[in-house]
Formats: C-alpha cells, sequence, structure tokens
C-alpha cells in the first residue's frame, strides 16, 4: 500500500476491484435455504435497543467474548495506528538488513506490516487445526499474551531490523488469535436461531475500537510527549502508549479464563469429503 501511494488512483481502483471480487464470490459461492417470507414490523427504538443488550444478560460467556475482542481490537487498532509515527521519531531508519533504504516510513510500515501479516496467515492456519484438538482457551491466551509481549519489546526496538522482527511476533499472536477467536464464538452461541443476534451485537466490538482507539492512542501520545520532552525522558508518549496496549491486551487474556467452553466436538463427516465448493459451504453454514 505504501509504495502505491504514489500513485492513488490505481490504489483506489485495486481496492474497489478487491471488494467487488469478494462481494461477487461471496454471493455466487455461498448457498442457504430458502425462507418463508417474513413481513417486518415497525421500528420500534426501545425493543431495538433492548434486543442489543439482551444478549449480555443472556449469556455469560457471549459477554466475555465480547470484552475480549473489545479489548484485543482496541489494541490492534493503537498498534496500527502508532507503527508509522513509531519508524518516524523513534526509529529513524528506514535501512533493512543494512541492504535495502525504503524511501520514506510509509514504505518501511507497508512492508513491516506485509511481513507480520505474512506470519498471521501461516500460524492462523496451525493454530485453528490446533484449536479443534486441544480446545480454544489455551491456543487463544498464548496468542493474546504472545501479542502483549510483542507490545511491550516494541518500547525497546530502535531499529527497523528489530521493529519487523516485532512485527513478526505481533504477527505470530494475532494469527494464533483471529483464527481460534471466531471458532470460540461459533462454541458459545446459545443456538443456531439466534446467530445472527448474537453476531451482529458482537460485532459492535471491531467497530467501536476502530472509534475510540484513535483520539485515545492520539491525546496519550500527544499528551506524554510533551510531558516527557519538559522532563527530559525521550519517548515517554510512546512508552505509554505501548504500556496501554499491553495492558488492554492483557484484560482480553483475562477475559478468556472465565469463558466455559467445551472441547469442540469432531467434523461432521460430509464436510470431511465435500463434492463440491457449493455443498461443502452449505454444510458450514448449517453446521
Amino acid at each position: 500500500v505504501g509504495i502505491l501511494l504514489s500513485l492513488e488512483g490505481v490504489l483506489v481502483v485495486c481496492v474497489f476491484l478487491g471488494l467487488l471480487l469478494c462481494v461477487f464470490m461471496t454471493v455466487a459461492m455461498l448457498f442457504e435455504e430458502p425462507r418463508d417470507e417474513v413481513i417486518l414490523p415497525g421500528l420500534n427504538m426501545s425493543r431495538f435497543f433492548s434486543q442489543m443488550v439482551e444478549p449480555f444478560f443472556e449469556s455469560f460467556n457471549f459477554t466475555m467474548v465480547f470484552l475480549l475482542r473489545f479489548a484485543i481490537q482496541m489494541g490492534i487498532q493503537m498498534l496500527e495506528i502508532l507503527a508509522y509515527y513509531y519508524i518516524v521519531e523513534v526509529v529513524k531508519d528506514y535501512t533493512l538488513l543494512g541492504v535495502y533504504t525504503f524511501k520514506d516510513a510509509t514504505q518501511a510500515a507497508s512492508v513491516k506490516r506485509v511481513i507480520s501479516m505474512t506470519v498471521a496467515a501461516v500460524f492462523s492456519f496451525g493454530a485453528g487445526k490446533l484449536s479443534d484438538k486441544m480446545g480454544r482457551k489455551g491456543i487463544l491466551t498464548v496468542g493474546t499474551v504472545v501479542m502483549a509481549g510483542s507490545a511491550v519489546w516494541m518500547i525497546f526496538v530502535r531499529t527497523l531490523d528489530t521493529l519487523v522482527l516485532q512485527g513478526m511476533l505481533q504477527g505470530m499472536g494475532f494469527g494464533i488469535y483471529i483464527s481460534t477467536e471466531f471458532a470460540l464464538v461459533a462454541d458459545i452461541l446459545p443456538s443456531s436461531e439466534v446467530t445472527g443476534k448474537y453476531l451482529g451485537v458482537w460485532h459492535l466490538a471491531m467497530t467501536v475500537p476502530s472509534i475510540v482507539a484513535s483520539p485515545l492512542a492520539g491525546f496519550l501520545l500527544d499528551y506524554f510527549q510533551l510531558y516527557g520532552k519538559t522532563h527530559g525522558v525521550d519517548n515517554l508518549g510512546y512508552t505509554v502508549v505501548l504500556v496501554v496496549i499491553a495492558a488492554v491486551t492483557l484484560f482480553g487474556t483475562l477475559c478468556i479464563q472465565f469463558i466455559g467452553v467445551h472441547k469442540p466436538s469432531p467434523v461432521h463427516p460430509s464436510l470431511a469429503h465435500p463434492d463440491n465448493i457449493g455443498e461443502s459451504l452449505q454444510n458450514i453454514a448449517a453446521v
């Protein structure tokens, strides 16, 4: 993304085509049983908001999963906001492995993120399979602790090479976490009849941190950077934000321990050897 920023039009077109392709694949490949026609009642705001909070009163597990996602998403969003400015103001070096020098911090941050997400993709597959055999909570705990540890490590990072290694550790923790978390949510849902309502509320834990994290991280960074300069403490703002990121991530780790889940049941036999993609996706939706 950073490398393509100079070609903004190309970047916008690529993003649009990518989203369009995802929509097409979803509509074309995902099938569901036809349902009886439903007549929707008029909008009742009091009932609307009451149904939004119902899952928290109906399921303690759901409350913990919601808080887990909210905490982890806060940490992720704050760290993403911090990465670029950390390279500019703390690392101040755009050379990777003493071989290649990036043009600016935007390119360096983009490559760091690509490497981090590549590691996440590798670990997400292995962690997901492992959680099917060993259970979700232990795997999730490892993932969140690794992410918190990567945030603490970043406090001491002063070179781009070390920052990339920190990003790889962060990606490992994120990959372990993200693959297992969705499986955990599926495990704790009370029934398939309320899946839509529960997941709709749960996704608030992803969107709200995206709104809150930026101003919070910006305020903490500016305030403590200024405070550190007046008191002779370098990079105090970055240290404070990274400590907050580690703290909220560990709060998510704590929430995991209160979730009551059983060991996942074996995969349905019909999923083991699907005849075609459409059938496989139908079976997954049914499960």
